[in-house]
């Protein structure tokens, strides 16, 4: 199942309960930037001292799901294919 955190808490809550999980940064607006990780990457999972919603609730999103294919599969429903060398994080998908 696939899960778009409404806030940050929601999604830090997410990261803990599913620590195998993948996660896909991309902004609000989608216009074809995406960065797909495993929820325990540093890069997502750190809560750093950023202004309050900077994860969830401004210009970024996260899609959260226990499986990699429904990420893949959302974003062929917004026209992209995962692009394994330039969409993924190379610290923790490589």
């Amino acid at each position: 199942m696939t899960l778009l955190p409404s806030s940050d808490t929601d999604y830090f809550r997410w990261l803990a309960a599913h620590p195998s999980g993948y996660v896909l940064n991309t902004r609000r607006k989608f216009d074809g930037y995406y960065v797909l990780h495993r929820a325990s990457c540093v890069h997502i999972s750190q809560q750093r001292v950023h202004r309050p919603g900077a994860y969830t609730e401004h210009r970024y999103i996260k899609v959260c799901s226990e499986n990699k294919k429904e990420l893949v599969g959302w974003l062929r429903k917004k026209g992209c294919d995962l692009d394994e060398q330039e969409g993924t994080c190379r610290t923790c998908m490589h």
